[in-house]
This record gives C-alpha cells, sequence and structure tokens, in this order.
C-alpha cells in the first residue's frame, strides 16, 4: 500500500507524477496477475493520494455512486483471465477513525455483495483523496458475475470505522471508477509502462528535491 494522506504540500508537478507512477504500478499489478492465471483471493494494490477527481485512464466512470459496467464485447473464454482497476473519491472526513469500509454491491436486487477496506489517517481526511485498488477477491466476484451476465450494475456505499470500532455511514460518493484489464488486449502497453515508470521516477525524484529545499531539508 502506498498511501499520501493529507500531503498538503505537494505541487501540481508532484501530484501529477504520483498519478502517473499509481497508474503504472496498478496496471503491473493487473497484468501481472492475469497473465500468470494463478489468482491469490488475498493479494491486492493499493494506492492513496491527493485529488479530487476519477483518473481519465479508468474505462468507465461516474460522479456518482453507480455506474453500470458492459463487456459483451469481451469473448466468453477470456472472463477467466480478466482482472479489474477500481478507483474511488474518497471526500473529507471529518470524523476520526483507523479503516473506510466500502461496500460494493454487484448487481440488480441483492447481487453480490463485497467489502473491501482501507487503512486511513487516524486524523480527519482534510481533503478529497484518489484511491486506488486492485483486490483479487473483487476481481474473482466479478469474473464470475460478467460469466453470465455481460452488463451490471455496480453500487458503492462507503462507511468509517470509528475509535469504538462501529462503522458510521459516510456521505455519498464524489465518483468512482472501474477498468477491466485482460491480457490480449493489454500486454501491448508493456513497453510503454516501462518507459513511464522511468519518466514517472525521473519526475518524482525532481518533485522530491524539489519539496526538499523549499521546506529546508536540504
Amino acid at each position: 500500500m502506498v498511501a499520501f494522506w493529507n500531503c498538503l504540500k505537494l505541487d501540481e508537478p508532484s501530484l501529477q507524477a504520483i498519478g502517473l507512477n499509481a497508474h503504472i504500478n496498478m496496471m503491473n499489478f493487473a497484468l501481472k496477475h492475469v497473465s500468470t492465471f494463478v489468482h491469490d483471493y488475498d493479494s491486492q494494490a493499493t494506492y492513496v493520494y491527493p485529488g479530487n477527481s476519477v483518473p481519465e485512464w479508468l474505462k468507465y466512470r461516474t460522479t456518482g455512486d453507480s455506474l453500470t459496467v458492459d463487456l459483451s464485447f469481451t469473448k466468453q473464454h477470456s472472463f477467466d483471465h480478466l482482472d479489474f482497476i477500481v478507483g474511488f473519491i474518497v471526500p473529507e472526513i471529518a470524523l476520526q477513525g483507523s479503516i473506510l469500509r466500502f461496500n460494493i454491491a454487484i448487481g440488480e436486487g441483492e447481487g453480490d455483495n463485497i467489502q473491501v477496506y482501507l487503512g486511513r489517517t487516524s486524523h480527519g481526511i482534510q481533503f478529497d483523496h484518489v484511491y486506488l485498488m486492485c483486490n483479487q477477491n473483487l476481481s474473482h466476484s466479478l469474473r464470475n458475475r460478467f460469466k453470465n451476465q455481460s452488463t451490471l450494475e455496480i453500487r458503492i456505499t462507503m462507511e468509517s470505522g470509528t475509535l469504538t470500532s462501529e462503522y458510521v455511514p459516510l456521505k455519498q460518493l464524489k465518483g468512482f471508477g472501474i477498468s477491466p484489464i485482460n491480457t490480449s488486449q493489454d500486454n501491448l502497453l508493456a513497453d510503454d509502462f516501462t518507459t513511464r515508470v522511468l519518466i514517472a521516477s525521473a519526475l518524482l525524484i525532481v518533485c522530491g528535491t524539489l519539496w526538499a529545499r523549499r521546506v529546508g531539508i536540504i
């Protein structure tokens, strides 16, 4: 897990570099799992950084708390080799706590309900953050549902765990998005991602140096 909670001093170039690095690392994690065809359902990758909009590279996006995903273009035999990256916009939360719980409902009616958890700063969350996740248990549930139904509605609610271990419902999400990842479609991007990761690493080093000089560390 990589988390930049409440990092007020990050400037725009630093945020862009972090966002690019997050994109690359999440894609590499997903491609690694779908290319080996071995799914460790306890495995996940997460990235948190300041931001108030769903990343544009996520294929399906909304500014609300529900969206419809249409995978009718996907060949039936390919569903076993799909992974999914999900992104949420976590709003400002004054409430103290140590964990966020996302309730993900898949399909109409009761459907499948999956819960995923995100460790958070114990103090308040001072402004909006982007939360990216590739969770193998969630991907497994989505794969199974899409095998039987190529178009699904996905709905999200969010709760915060308090210091007394209770969960308090939070206001509506400011948006979320999801991207299906398939090696047959995406491993042509590998060389491009290698180039981008070098660029992102260089940008992070430069931005980190500039920030350190600004605050007087070096």
